[in-house]
This record gives C-alpha cells, structure tokens and sequence, in this order.
C-alpha cells in the first residue's frame, strides 16, 4: 500500500501547520485591544494562560490581568510575546495603529 506523499514527507505537513497557524496568528491580531490580541494569539497556539505564564516566567495571575485588561502597560510584555512567536508592537498596538504610525514616518521622509 502507498504512502500519501505528505505522510511520506513529514516537513511538508509541519510546514502546512506552520502556514495555517501564521494566517491564524495574523487574524489574532486585528483585534482591537492587547488583551483580546493577548488571548486570540494563546488560544491559536491552544495553550493555557498558565502555560504562557510560566513559560515568561511569570505568575498566573499577572498573566490573567494583562489578557484581561486589568493591566494596560505589563512589564514582561516582551517575554510574553517572544513565547508567543509575536513582535511585541503586534501585540501592543492595533494594525490600524501600526499602519497610522508607518504612514506618518512615510511622510516625514
């Protein structure tokens, strides 16, 4: 019996994975605030705040409050976002926002 050729080849389905997963991510943060940004983007990773938590090496309950706007300029945002394979600004700021900035600075050259 013959292998499908992705069975064959697991790096053409982890890399289909990998694809899907950074269209979902992309659409997690057109969201409007960082705490919803926040959530989208662990819920397409399907971890548990938890899991985020301690892998940024920090509490739970920190955790809880920034996904949960409780706190608007977190400390550990960076460590936060490297975990979740994100820049921080995409977490930070709106794309809308991101955008508003890029068009000012295009025209102050």
């Amino acid at each position: 019996m013959k292998q499908s050729s992705s069975a064959a080849r697991p790096g053409v389905v982890t890399r289909s994975i990998q694809s899907h997963n950074h269209a979902r991510i992309a659409v997690a943060l057109q969201h409007p605030s960082l705490a919803a940004r926040l959530r989208a983007v662990r819920r397409v990773h399907g971890w548990t705040q938890e899991q985020v938590a301690e892998r940024a090496n920090t509490n739970q309950a920190q955790y809880h409050k920034i996904e949960n706007g409780k706190s608007k300029r977190p400390r550990n945002l960076d460590d936060i976002a490297a975990v979740l394979g994100v820049p921080e600004a995409a977490l930070q700021f709106s794309s809308s926002e991101l955008q508003n900035a890029l068009n000012f600075l295009a025209k102050l050259q």
